[in-house]
């Protein structure tokens, strides 16, 4: 699933790279439904409060002001933690604005957006067809 030879990359492929590139104490935040879902899989943090991300239901919007309030702490008290933004392109178009943001105030963020061409639900769109399939047996 990581192979990177053939076509476009997919998550886990993505997320592998990734994984090579990280400080083992760096703060990550992700955002959106499989780019965080399964980078939480992927990639693992090995100390207490240095992931952030949407939570349970996945609220779309807050990936980018994780990451600046985590900057800003880290800039005026850990200057020697990176903090690792990975977003959803979805993700990211609810709250991109506040790159200005980071730019005025030159905020030290890794920027990682996944294009995955747009809003995901999780679910391949079979699964979804199958979902909500009428069963003629039940009328």
């Amino acid at each position: 699933m990581t192979d990177t030879s053939n076509g476009p990359l997919n998550y886990y492929a993505v997320f592998d790279e990734l994984n090579k590139h990280l400080d083992e104490n760096c703060i990550i935040i992700s955002e959106g439904a499989n780019t965080m879902d399964i980078g939480r899989a992927m990639i693992p943090n090995d100390l207490p409060r240095h992931r952030l991300d949407a939570g349970t239901f996945g609220t779309m919007g807050v990936g980018l002001g994780y990451a600046i309030a985590a900057a800003l702490l880290c800039r005026d008290h850990f200057p020697q933690k990176r903090v690792v933004c990975i977003e959803g392109d979805s993700a990211f178009g609810f709250s991109g604005m506040e790159l200005e943001t980071v730019c005025r105030y030159k905020l030290p963020i890794i920027f990682v957006i996944i294009n995955n061409n747009g809003i995901s639900f999780g679910q391949e769109e079979e699964d979804w067809k199958e979902a909500f399939k009428t069963d003629s047996t039940l009328s």
